[in-house]
């Protein structure tokens, strides 16, 4: 009976060593773990706070060309910055409703955008934040050919029109600032 006694405390000793080994090295993963999420946590409280910085820096820049774009227009309630984080301009101040042809009195305020950006980007500091300078646009709602509104054709002359005043600012841009293929040192 002592020795049934002996075999079975001699078998639950080498369970509990095999559990406490089990435990130790458990709670040494978990340690492991416990670092890698503090490690995990400081780096994306330095992101956020990255990020906050970027995110104020950014509303500065789009202020910043806001600004000097609204000077440059004469009229602040022409620029305006969007939700998306986009420099809206008035299209009616660059074209004729149902028209792709530029205004001429436009193409000076097209060059001082040019200029704007121009000016703004030559500053390191700046520059450093931007990586693209996207233009898009749209054509508006109404679209005539001849006396009649043809509904059946809104779609594919609005598409048109839309294509056709991107291209038209671009040779605008290209006309006045393209030296050599090259637009401020990006190829085009």
């Amino acid at each position: 009976l002592i020795q049934q006694q002996e075999t079975r405390l001699s078998a639950a000793a080498l369970r509990l060593e095999s559990q406490e080994q089990q435990i130790s090295s458990q709670a040494g993963l978990i340690k492991e773990q416990e670092e890698y999420l503090a490690a995990a946590q400081s780096e994306l409280k330095n992101m956020r706070s990255e990020m906050q910085s970027i995110a104020v820096l950014r509303l500065s820049i789009l202020e910043q060309i806001r600004d000097s774009m609204a000077r440059v227009m004469g009229d602040s309630s022409k620029v305006k910055i969007g939700d998306n984080g986009s420099i809206i301009l008035n299209e009616g101040v660059f074209f004729d409703t149902g028209s792709s042809q530029i205004k001429q009195e436009a193409v000076p305020a097209l060059n001082q955008l040019i200029k704007v950006f121009e000016a703004f980007l030559a500053d390191e500091e700046n520059a450093k934040y931007v990586d693209s300078i996207v233009i898009s646009g749209h054509a508006d709602s109404v679209v005539w050919e001849g006396p009649l509104y043809l509904a059946d054709m809104a779609h594919v002359n609005f598409r048109n029109l839309t294509i056709k005043r991107k291209t038209d600012y671009y040779v605008v841009c290209l006309n006045n600032y393209c030296k050599d293929g090259e637009f401020y040192g990006c190829k085009i």
